[in-house]
Parts: C-alpha cells; structure tokens; sequence
C-alpha cells in the first residue's frame, strides 16, 4: 500500500482513552473535507510498550468509526496506539501516514471505601491508584424522586490524595447522591464503580 502526507487527509488526531473495567476506549479526529465518509476506513496499530517509531507497531484492527474500544488491556502495562486513514482510488488501496502516538499507561480503577453524607456536606474517602494521579470526585443528586443531574458533574478533585469534603445542595430525607471517582495519571482515565447513598438522618434523640 502507499502512504501519502497526512495534510492529503486533513489530519488524524488521536485523542485520550477512558479505562472503564478492563476496556480502553480512545478515538480521533478526522476532517473528511468532503471525502465520503464511507469510503474511509481507519486501520488502528497498538505495541504493548512505550515507543516513539510507529514502524514497530503491528496492525489491531480496522474500522469506519471515530472511536474504538480495546478489550485487551492489563492494568500496569504501557501501550501505544496510532492510525492511518485508508481509502481506494482507482481499484487500489491507499494508506496515509501514521497519526500521532497516544501512549497510555493503563491505572487501576479506584473504588469508593467510605462516604459521610448530611445535608450540605459530603466525605469521600477512595482506593490510590498511583502517584501524580488526580481524583476528581463526581456526582449526581436525586432530590425528592426527581433527577437535577443527568449527567455526572465535578464536585472538586486534589492530587496523590484519597480524600475530600465537598460542599453540596441542601439535602433533604430521601433524597439520593450518586458518586463516582475518575482518575487521571495524564495518559489515561479511569472510572471507579458508582455509589448510591441515600440521605436518612436519624429522629431526634429524646433526653429523658
């Protein structure tokens, strides 16, 4: 196959991966500037180490989407990915230079241990992944059976930390927050397992 310039594709950006459980999912820019979408295909290459020549890398798979998820990673171990664009012109198959390389250290998910909940105030208390690994603490709140949150929002995040105290909307009996941990060490995030905690303060204690 040929390789031409990637100005002649516009451009293969690969883009940060997301480990959920032991899947990695990474995905890229492209602009098809006019090109049939259809007619382009991504050929993804990966090494089970970190390197800076892309000729090492061996070939994964091949798809049409903008995205991909790797099923078969190992949490501690270092891969690099990149992609070319493939397309057919005039009967022949074409493949166009090598994207940047996207080199992941894959980290352990983090799990919540410990949660302290009242009505303005939360405390999570987390699983360390590794060192230089930010935690952000992320939540969704249920107040009186109705979402306000359909989507996880940042609570706050600290670094080489496995512990925070964040300020939250006014709670009240019943009500439910879902909290999650995602981790970044800068190659790589990672989400721990979501907690529900509902909001049940105790009845008054009575003196007697």
């Amino acid at each position: 196959m040929k390789k031409y310039l990637l100005s002649a594709l516009c451009g293969l950006v690969l883009l940060p991966m997301t480990l959920i459980g032991q899947s990695a999912t990474f995905s890229w820019d492209y602009d098809y500037a006019g090109q049939d979408p259809a007619a382009i295909t991504f050929q993804i290459y990966k090494t089970s180490s970190e390197t800076t020549d892309p000729e090492v890398l061996v070939p994964l798979t091949n798809t049409t989407l903008l995205e991909y998820t790797d099923s078969n990673v190992t949490v501690g171990t270092t891969y690099t990915y990149s992609i070319t664009a493939l397309k057919t012109e005039n009967g022949v198959l074409i493949e166009s230079d090598y994207s940047n390389l996207l080199v992941v250290a894959i980290i352990e998910n983090s799990q919540i241990s410990f949660v302290k909940l009242n009505k303005n105030k939360v405390t999570v208390e987390w699983s360390q992944v590794g060192t230089g690994v930010t935690y952000s603490v992320q939540h969704a709140i249920t107040l009186n059976g109705e979402s306000l949150n359909t989507n996880f929002v940042e609570l706050g995040s600290v670094v080489d930390s496995n512990t925070g105290t964040y300020n939250i909307s006014q709670l009240n009996k019943g009500d439910i927050i879902s909290l999650k941990i995602v981790s970044d060490n800068g190659s790589t995030t990672s989400e721990s397992s979501v907690i529900n905690v509902s909001y049940n303060p105790p009845t008054n204690l009575v003196t007697q």
